[in-house]
């Protein structure tokens, strides 16, 4: 379950996506760098790689501090997120910057997987070579 202030980020994330894939000009834009993660983390604890993940996930966020943001998202838990960022396969990592999704993978992806593909994407760094994964 997320708490207060990350639903509410959440919310803000949501409404500023569905309103962007509506052709809608929100009154304020999402103006972050953040790594979303999908996963079944409560009632589906059968999904092995969204289990073996979140321990990676936590090691990545701590990496970056406060230059990006994490949130991990229980898809059981908000239908409404999974269906309007079109979320298939679990786990799936969408990172989003400036309200438009700039690369998502889907599976299990260790710490520094995330955190090359982040430095990439949000700030510039080298394109990592991935197995599995198109960058």
């Amino acid at each position: 379950m997320l708490d207060a202030h990350r639903r509410r980020h959440l919310r803000r994330l949501v409404r500023c996506t569905r309103d962007h894939l509506h052709g809608h000009n929100p009154f304020f834009s999402y103006r972050e760098s953040v790594l979303l993660a999908h996963a079944r983390t409560r009632r589906g604890r059968w999904c092995g790689p969204c289990q073996l993940m979140a321990p990676q996930l936590e090691k990545a966020a701590a990496h970056f501090g406060d230059r990006c943001r994490f949130l991990k998202v229980d898809s059981d838990e908000e239908p409404e997120v999974a269906s309007i960022l079109k979320i298939n396969g679990l786990p799936t990592i969408l990172f989003i910057n400036d309200m438009s999704v700039v690369a998502r993978a889907e599976g299990m992806l260790m710490a520094d997987e995330l955190t090359g593909l982040a430095e990439h994407h949000f700030f510039g760094g080298e394109k990592p070579v991935i197995e599995g994964i198109t960058v």
